[in-house]
């Protein structure tokens, strides 16, 4: 009897000093919150997350009560938004990769307590913002290499962003990689990017240039890559080119409309005897010698073109 007696006391003590030792533990866990409160307040946001923090591990050791119940969902739904604003803190004082790491931690927090509110998005948004901020910085230095890498990890997590493929096009392109611009351009149009098409447009006419100055001129290449510019972006050199290029290929029907946009575009003198001249000779290669005697009579004044204009007149068309 003696020793149940004992032990019957020996358990109430037990008890007692298990609810005195959860008050106290609750009681530590509100101070910890009510700091984290005072630190919310004055915009303190790494100590806010300390002491929120402190106070969350202690409640999550407890059993459960209504009170403390409450202050774990408060917690929870304040942490992520803490790391938010601390990340946004830092990036306004340009320091990047602290408030990359506080915007990643928003995120983990958010997943982790089950996506409470918006600061994830938040926090996802400011990371591509300063990303991308990043990358234009090397691009803007010149650090061309460096500003590929970096607009491709912009790309990573925000793969459809036509600037971004926009820059390492240009990037590419000043580090005379015309292949991997003319890739990156490309994908860049597909998003919608309008800057894209001119760049790309000059890289087919530059190639062109190029082939029609070889010796003797590539006129088929010629053609080929004028018709690529001007299926991105259409312009009085790129319809000039795949003019000449369409006439000496013997394209002539696919020359007339070319060239004719050329004369509207009121080219100088020079420009557009060229022009008359090619249409001369496609309405020739046509076999429509109304059309092509009333342009030669138009070279009849140029001294470039008066002998050559001369003799298609009255000796090969015998025009009226």
């Amino acid at each position: 009897m003696r020793r149940m007696k004992i032990s019957l006391l020996s358990g109430a003590l037990a008890l007692f000093f298990a609810i005195t030792a959860n008050a106290q533990d609750i009681n530590q866990a509100i101070e910890f919150y009510n700091k984290g409160a005072a630190a919310v307040q004055a915009k303190d946001w790494a100590v806010a997350i300390t002491e929120y923090a402190q106070a969350l591990a202690i409640l999550e050791e407890l059993e459960e009560t209504d009170e403390g119940t409450e202050m774990i969902y408060k917690i929870k739904e304040l942490i992520p938004n803490l790391h938010l604003f601390l990340g946004q803190e830092l990036a306004k004082e340009s320091k990047i990769d602290e408030a990359i790491e506080q915007l990643n931690k928003a995120i983990e927090m958010a997943d982790l307590y089950d996506d409470f509110g918006t600061a994830a998005i938040e926090a996802k948004k400011l990371i591509d913002q300063l990303n991308f901020a990043a990358a234009n910085s090397l691009f803007a230095d010149k650090q061309y290499d460096k500003a590929i890498a970096a607009f491709n990890k912009v790309l990573e997590t925000d793969p459809n962003n036509g600037t971004a493929y926009f820059i390492i096009g240009a990037s590419y392109a000043a580090l005379n990689n015309e292949a991997q611009a003319i890739v990156a351009y490309e994908k860049a149009i597909e998003l919608g990017n309008r800057d894209a098409a001119s760049r790309l447009a000059n890289i087919f006419l530059t190639q062109a240039q190029t082939a029609q100055r070889a010796n003797p001129p590539r006129w088929a290449t010629v053609y080929d890559l004028a018709k690529k510019a001007l299926s991105v972006a259409e312009s009085t050199n790129a319809n000039l080119m795949f003019g000449n290029a369409a006439v000496e290929t013997r394209k002539f029907q696919e020359a007339i409309p070319a060239l004719d946009k050329v004369l509207s575009s009121n080219p100088n003198d020079n420009i557009k005897a060229q022009v008359i001249y090619r249409l001369a000779q496609a309405y020739e290669g046509l076999g429509k010698n109304s059309e092509a005697c009333g342009y030669y009579k138009q070279l009849l004044n140029n001294a470039t073109f008066k002998q050559t204009a001369e003799n298609k007149i009255k000796t090969v068309l015998k025009c009226p």
